[in-house]
């Protein structure tokens, strides 16, 4: 050994010069003699590495006793050298420590790998006399990582279909780039489990764990700075816990986010081995888990066809799962001749492709579902997939039967809308000529008191059965989303006044007192008027209805923010506490005693909600069992700066003493004779018919001015009736009036394919009628 010190000794010590190199050389020989006994390589460098001037090599390598200057191409593996020097070469700079892990040629010729190390030895001024150095064989440690790194990609799939921790740092640095914290950007649901940290994201590693050591952040730092991934297993002590983790860089250069995936192995971290760790977390997951798991190899013929696949390895569950016995080590067509062609093409396409897939199919060979996982083991090239399943056959028959119910139900619901809607339009039928009588007794003189009397309660009477049908009908359409809504400008002002004059009637029967309070400046909607309108008669006869003679009605409108609030309330009976969750649904009514002295079918406020949602808007009630209700009304208002509204045009007045030659087309002779008698009481020529080939006649010996045609004729629909009438060309200004019960957009679309002018839902209103009348004279004209 060299007299001269390698290392230097701290100034605190309290020796002088002369008793700290005694001491060094004393410890110099203690070193010497402790690198040769207890390592596999010592050897001797001159200050520069030009010479190494002593080997003993331990038959790891060959022994160089004499001094030489070709031992890098001796010992050295190639690939290794270039790196070696530079490691080299900064150690000389700082008189440091060199130490690297290398290839060398071993005393047998094969290539292994040594843990060099080398220390500098110093003279009285400092320079580096000499290098003492060690080598350790790791070439046994190094096939095991090896061994362990191809142990974690085949077993990574399975390890993923666990779910893994996983997370997203972002690392924080000094000015040194050194890592001082991280802040968690994103985690998945296994990180809580396997950290048994909550809420973590956007805090950083310190607030959560104050005393976290260094050489994590370290670590982490390292991958951030080089993009080189790392994979390590170690301990967080303040928690506890052992992780084997994968980390690598997201993004470029500049990024510093690194991506975390990692397992809790702190039950496995005592093993003496890596690979048998890895093997037993494994062993212990493969046998633990209640899914089927299976390894397969791939079998293809000679135009690279899937065709089979032989089973390599089954866990414990894979026997329970589907029903295979002694599986290891046969083809599946052995165990299964009739098993289908389609699982060789999915698993084949995993193999080639190394894409895994997730899929619930049926094995018809087995009458079972499974939902299975597939992937690839090993890189390209690979025919081995590991498959992860789970029998579902269970689960698929009840979602089966449940598919079919909803499907006993989806039929019900479907029939039962079209009950609703043709119900409503056969009541509409007899309505119409009771409507068309009603006008005629108006026309009449009425002197009689007890006429009079008996005059109203039909046309209330009436006006309720109306109200029914239509009820019944709006309901139709909505649940089946037929609804169209005709948006345009307006000021809610406008609604509820046209509501007001609408529920008045009823309201003055019952002697209800009614206050409205509303801004003085216009409350802009984009909405319905007529679907608003409705919102409003149906609150304010509901209020009325469930209110006692005499009572007490609010209508208050105000805007708060971008929110049109509208509000009804009452001093009524109220509403149970039990009922308030349901008022809103399809047939709930609020009084469900026998005597129905209220009426209705506990449609309205369902239509009321369903109205209003369709105009973005919602519907909430209060309410305390006999002291009333408060109906509250939102809708969003409409900005300010639309264009303003259209002024309406002028209606056509019918010039005085003018009248039209109508033919009136309906096969219910009470509608048609009333429909006539109405309107000649009016000064209009009439002529009445009953089916399609009649009013085909009519139109040819009749110079009519307009059609007023039912579409459910018996023969020759109306529909067939007009697109007849539209190929005659003398008949080419003939007004067409459809009439029928059906008032949706289809069917309004439908007669205007047909050539009909006017689309009128029954009972016909008589002034919209009269209205159509009134504007022939000019349109013909």
């Amino acid at each position: 050994m060299s007299n001269a010190s390698w290392i230097q000794m701290p100034p605190e010590a309290g020796l002088t010069q002369v008793e700290a190199l005694a001491a060094l050389r004393t410890s110099e020989e203690r070193f010497h003699a402790f690198v040769t006994s207890g390592t596999n390589v010592v050897y001797r460098m001159n200050a520069d590495w030009s010479e190494m001037s002593q080997l003993v090599g331990h038959n790891f390598i060959a022994d160089a006793p004499q001094p030489t200057n070709n031992w890098l191409a001796e010992y050295i593996y190639p690939e290794d050298q270039t790196r070696l020097l530079a490691t080299i070469a900064e150690a000389i700079r700082a008189r440091g420590v060199f130490e690297m892990e290398h290839r060398v040629r071993r005393l047998n010729g094969s290539v292994g790998w040594a843990r060099s190390r080398a220390v500098p030895l110093l003279d009285a001024q400092g320079a580096i006399r000499e290098w003492i150095g060690s080598a350790v064989d790791v070439t046994e440690r190094r096939q095991n990582e090896q061994n362990l790194n191809e142990a974690q990609e085949r077993y990574s799939g399975l390890l993923n279909s666990i779910n893994e921790g996983y997370c997203v740092i972002e690392m924080i640095f000094d000015d040194n780039d050194t890592a001082v914290d991280f802040t968690y950007v994103e985690v998945n649901p296994a990180f809580e489990k396997l950290t048994g940290m909550s809420g973590v994201l956007g805090l950083r590693v310190r607030e959560l764990i104050p005393d976290v050591e260094q050489r994590w952040l370290d670590a982490y730092g390292r991958v951030a700075l080089t993009g080189e991934p790392v994979r390590r297993i170690d301990e967080v002590k303040p928690i506890n816990r052992w992780f084997e983790v994968c980390c690598f860089r997201l993004g470029g250069p500049e990024s510093r986010k690194i991506a975390i995936l990692f397992n809790n192995i702190t039950a496995q971290v005592e093993t003496e081995n890596a690979l048998h760790a890895s093997e037993v977390l494994y062993r212990g997951l493969f046998n633990a888990i209640d899914e089927g798991f299976c390894i397969i190899e791939m079998i293809f013929d000679a135009a690279n066809r899937p065709v089979d696949y032989l089973i390599l390895e089954v866990n414990p569950a894979f026997e329970q799962q589907c029903g295979l016995l002694d599986a290891t080590g046969k083809r599946i067509l052995e165990l299964l001749p009739d098993h289908e062609p389609y699982w060789f093409e999915m698993y084949g396409k995993v193999a080639l492709t190394g894409e895994p897939v997730r899929v619930q199919v049926e094995s018809k060979a087995q009458q079972r579902w499974f939902e299975t996982r597939a992937f690839r083991i090993g890189g390209e090239g690979s025919l081995k997939v590991a498959v992860i399943f789970n029998n579902i056959t269970e689960r698929k028959n009840v979602e089966r039967k449940l598919q079919e119910q909803a499907h006993a139900l989806s039929d019900l619901d479907r029939r039962k809308d079209e009950f609703l809607a043709m119900l409503s339009h056969e009541l509409r039928n007899p309505l119409a000529p009771m409507t068309n009588a009603l006008h005629m007794l108006r026309l009449q003189p009425q002197k009689d008191p007890v006429q009079r009397q008996a005059l109203g309660i039909i046309e209330r009477q009436l006006g309720q059965l109306k109200h029914l049908v239509g009820e019944l009908l709006e309901i139709s359409r909505i649940t089946t989303g037929r609804v169209q809504l005709r948006l345009e400008r307006i000021a809610l002002s406008g609604v509820l006044h046209r509501a007001i004059e609408t529920a008045q009637p009823l309201l003055e029967e019952r002697r209800h007192v009614l206050e409205v309070s509303a801004p003085p400046h216009p409350v802009w909607l984009q909405a319905d008027p007529s679907r608003l309108e409705q919102v409003v008669v149906n609150l304010l006869t509901n209020a009325a209805k469930y209110t006692d003679p005499g009572g007490r009605i609010w209508l208050s409108v105000a805007q708060d923010g971008q929110e049109a609030v509208l509000r009804v309330r009452d001093t009524g009976i109220g509403i149970a506490a039990e009922l308030l969750p349901h008022i809103f649904d399809l047939f709930t009514q609020a009084d469900k005693s026998l005597d129905r002295s209220q009426g209705g079918l506990g449609i309205g406020l369902c239509l009321v909600q369903r109205l209003v949602e369709l105009h973005g808007g919602n519907v909430s009630v209060t309410s305390v069992l006999g002291q009333g209700s408060e109906f509250v009304v939102l809708l969003p208002v409409t900005s300010l700066d639309l264009k303003p509204l259209l002024p309406p045009q002028a209606e056509v007045v019918r010039p005085a003493g003018k009248c039209c030659r109508v033919l009136v087309v309906d096969d219910n002779v009470d509608a048609a004779q009333s429909m006539g008698a109405l309107l000649a009481m009016h000064g209009h020529e009439v002529r009445v018919v009953h089916d399609g080939e009649a009013a085909l006649e009519a139109v040819q010996s009749f110079p009519a001015d307009v059609v007023l045609l039912d579409i459910g004729l018996p023969g020759l629909t109306g529909l067939e009736v007009a697109r007849r009438i539209r190929q005659l060309p003398a008949l080419k200004d003939l007004v067409l009036v459809a009439l029928t019960g059906y008032g949706q957009e289809s069917d309004r679309e439908r007669t205007r394919e047909a050539g009909f002018d006017h689309h009128l839902v029954k009972p016909a209103d008589f002034d919209a009628v009269l209205k159509i009348l009134e504007a022939i004279p000019a349109m013909t004209a």
